[in-house]
Formats: C-alpha cells, sequence, structure tokens
C-alpha cells in the first residue's frame, strides 16, 4: 500500500507538501495568494459529510459515480469530531448525502451549538417530518437549505427522482409556524434550462414563507458529471482555502466532488485543525491543482475569492 506523501503526489500530479511539484504546478502570484489566504485564515467553515448514503438519486449529483466508501458517520469518528472542530466555526452538515437518515443528526447538531459552532444542514427535505424540524429547531439549528429545484411536481421528480414534492412543501409551510427568527431558511435551486422558468414562481413561494432562494448553476462536479467544454482557468480555488471538506469515512478531502477520494490530505485523527491550515497554505502557495480541480467549472471558485458568499459563510 502506498504512503500518505505517496499517494498526496500521484493525486496532485507529484506536488505534495513532502514531494516534488509538478510540471502543472507553479508558485501563485504573491496578490493571488494573498486572497486565498484571508480565506484561510477567515472564520473557519466545515462541510460534514453525516451520512455519505442518500434516498434521492438528483440529476444535478455525482451520486452514480462515486467510487470512494459512502456510509453513516461512525458514531466514534461523530464525537471525536465534535471536539476537534474549533470553537466559532460554521459547520454544514451536507457533503453528498442525506444528513437527515444518520440517527444522531439532531444530536451532533445540539453538540455543535454547545460547543460555541455555527450549526447549519442541507437535505431534501423528504425526512424533514414535523417531529424532526421541531427537534432540529430545539437543538439550536442556525442555518437550514433545502434543495427545491421548483414548485412543478413533475418537474420535481424528474429532477430529483424518490422525491415527495407535497410532502416536502408541506413540510416546509409547518417550519413556517415553528421558524424562530435566529433560523436562517434556504431554498437552494440548481439553475438549469427545464427549472429556470419556474424561478420566479419559487422566489415567490419563499417571500410568502420568509425563506431566501439560493441559486447555483450546474457545474461538472469535477468533472464526475460531465467534461467541461473548456479547461477550467488555472487561477485558484476559494473553496480550497475556505472549506474544509470532512467526509463520512472521517477522512479529509479537498472537496466534496471528489468522488474517488483521490485528494486525501489525511483524517481527524492524523491531523489537527491548524496543521490541516498549514497543509493547504503550503499547497496553494505551491499552485498544487488536484485531479478533479482540472475538470472543476463551478463558478463558487472565483466566488469565494472575490469577496462572495453563501449560506452558512
Amino acid at each position: 500500500m502506498r504512503d500518505a506523501v505517496s499517494e498526496s503526489k500521484a493525486n496532485l500530479g507529484g506536488c505534495a507538501v513532502n514531494g516534488r511539484e509538478s510540471k502543472e504546478s507553479a508558485a501563485v502570484p504573491e496578490e493571488e495568494f494573498r486572497r486565498h489566504e484571508a480565506l484561510l485564515d477567515s472564520v473557519p467553515y466545515f462541510d460534514v459529510e453525516l451520512s455519505g448514503r442518500c434516498n434521492l438519486r438528483c440529476a444535478f449529483c455525482p451520486r452514480d459515480g462515486i467510487a470512494r466508501p459512502m456510509d453513516l458517520m461512525a458514531d466514534d469518528t461523530l464525537d471525536f469530531l465534535t471536539g476537534w472542530i474549533p470553537p466559532g466555526a460554521r459547520v454544514m452538515l451536507s457533503g453528498l448525502g442525506e444528513p437527515l437518515l444518520h440517527p444522531r443528526a439532531v444530536d451532533f447538531v445540539g453538540r455543535l451549538k454547545a460547543g460555541g459552532r455555527t450549526a447549519g444542514v442541507t437535505t431534501n427535505a423528504t425526512l424533514l417530518t414535523e417531529e424532526t424540524l421541531t427537534a432540529l429547531v430545539s437543538a439550536g439549528l442556525d442555518i437550514l437549505e433545502v434543495s427545491v429545484p421548483t414548485l412543478d411536481p413533475e418537474l420535481h421528480r424528474r429532477m430529483m427522482p424518490g422525491a415527495d414534492p407535497g410532502a416536502v412543501l408541506a413540510n416546509l409551510r409547518f417550519l413556517r409556524k415553528i421558524r424562530p427568527q435566529s433560523l436562517r431558511v434556504y431554498l437552494a435551486v440548481v439553475l438549469q434550462a427545464e427549472n429556470r422558468p419556474g424561478l420566479k414562481e419559487l422566489k415567490a413561494f419563499a417571500r410568502e414563507q420568509g425563506f431566501t432562494v439560493f441559486k447555483r448553476a450546474l457545474h461538472s462536479r469535477g468533472g464526475a458529471l460531465y467534461e467541461p467544454r473548456r479547461k477550467p482557468a488555472a487561477n485558484g480555488c476559494g473553496i480550497f482555502a475556505k472549506v474544509t471538506f470532512v467526509a463520512s469515512t472521517g477522512e479529509i478531502l479537498a472537496c466534496c466532488n471528489d468522488v474517488s477520494g483521490s485528494t486525501r490530505l489525511g483524517t481527524v485523527r492524523e491531523l489537527s485543525f491548524e496543521d490541516l491550515r498549514g497543509r493547504k497554505r503550503e499547497l496553494i502557495r505551491r499552485g498544487a491543482r488536484f485531479a478533479p480541480c482540472r475538470a472543476c467549472d463551478d463558478p463558487t471558485r472565483r466566488v469565494l475569492l472575490e469577496g462572495k458568499t453563501g449560506p452558512g459563510a
């Protein structure tokens, strides 16, 4: 079995913290590095994949191409992570799975809040029952991001096979009744040609409920959904600098869109958060690019570097 350094060198095309740089890697200009460094040193943001499992097969998710282990986070990993994430951090339970499939999702939200963190959940809302919503609110949830591609039920089912659009809307209307002012609710929509015409109607519904629509463009998911027509520019990634992605296995990957697990930086047991931040800093300084990055056309890469944010940030 290859050691961690050899694995990192292969995944970066030869550029690793303790290895030689590849031909594709080049030290970034100082001004560009400072932008990344500002994100690295800002309030920590975590994307925690509490569950690698999902109960839907959304058209905009690379689930069918995932090759890394995808299961529920083990209890001992969850418990360790509770102390590993620094106070003051912002944490979204998301990744490539449905976090509410984990039986300890509400408990974890409560633990995060008790440790002085901001806690959020990204969900397809199929499991967002009145009981679960009430429990999440009681646990102190700060942010709820719900995937709602459209108000057209047939189109909703096509884009998110297995979803029950009627139940989702009913759950959201119940949430309106019990939502404290402190809870921010976003209806997340991945815009495509087929659901773009219904965006105005979705925004009107969101306003009626006191929610906000969060728009995202469909992107390649690091090449897992499609190969971009144009090669993405090698001009850095704000996601890598800003977000710490913890997979359901406890492994720290460069991004949730790494469907193969090839961008492994270590695990939460191997690295302290400060060690991880130092490792990221050196990789950014060297201009390192992971394999999925070379096929990533997610505009959020630049949006974060330009100082713009989304839910939880």
